[in-house]
């Protein structure tokens, strides 16, 4: 009987023992929530005049490229945090079609005859979700070529766009997406807002 006494005992101070042990540990001090996190702001604080060097040296990798007979380029920030969560997270604008699901409208589904914004277009306004907190930042570069006369075939000129795109994303690890034409029109454009800049 003295032999159980003493192991209950010796279990219960054991068992006293590990959840007052374990409690201590989960009472760790907390981390100051006001904390800043540092991150790269190189992008988000260029001024003008870095902004035109680094597109005066982007255009020159651009025109390096076979096939390039010139090359406009212009520089933006994107910066922006998305922590709404209007629309469910897809952060639509007036106007913009929210109905990707076709299959729920009522009728035959032909889209050709109904007053829908967009027709025949699913999903062509729908913006994917985002999930709150997500920081996208970096550069965004617009390339604007004109191209040699005998790069005129489809497949080349999208082989050089292609070309220009990726030696650009690579030249700068702050660059995030490379947009490249070669619409007379929007190269037109891109020089404008270049000069203006």
């Amino acid at each position: 009987m003295r032999k159980n006494l003493a192991l209950l005992l010796c279990f219960t101070f054991i068992l006293t023992c590990l959840v007052l042990g374990c409690n201590n540990a989960a009472q760790r001090p907390d981390l100051p929530q006001d904390q800043q996190r540092t991150t790269d702001t190189a992008d988000e604080e260029m001024t003008a005049s870095e902004r035109r060097v680094l597109a005066s040296r982007l255009s020159n990798l651009a025109e390096q490229v076979e096939g390039v007979k010139k090359a406009t380029v212009v520089v933006s920030s994107i910066g922006m945090t998305d922590s709404t969560d209007n629309n469910d997270g897809r952060n639509m604008g007036p106007g913009m079609n929210s109905d990707v699901n076709s299959a729920q409208r009522p009728g035959d589904g032909n889209r050709t005859t109904t007053d829908d914004q967009v027709v025949n277009n699913d999903g062509v306004n729908a913006v994917p979700k985002v999930q709150k907190g997500n920081n996208v930042s970096g550069l965004m570069v617009m390339v604007g070529l004109s191209l040699d006369e005998n790069m005129n075939s489809a497949d080349k000129a999208n082989e050089i766009k292609r070309t220009v795109a990726n030696k650009l994303k690579a030249s700068d690890k702050r660059i995030s997406q490379v947009l490249v034409t070669t619409d007379p029109g929007l190269v037109q454009r891109l020089s404008d807002v270049a000069a203006g800049i």
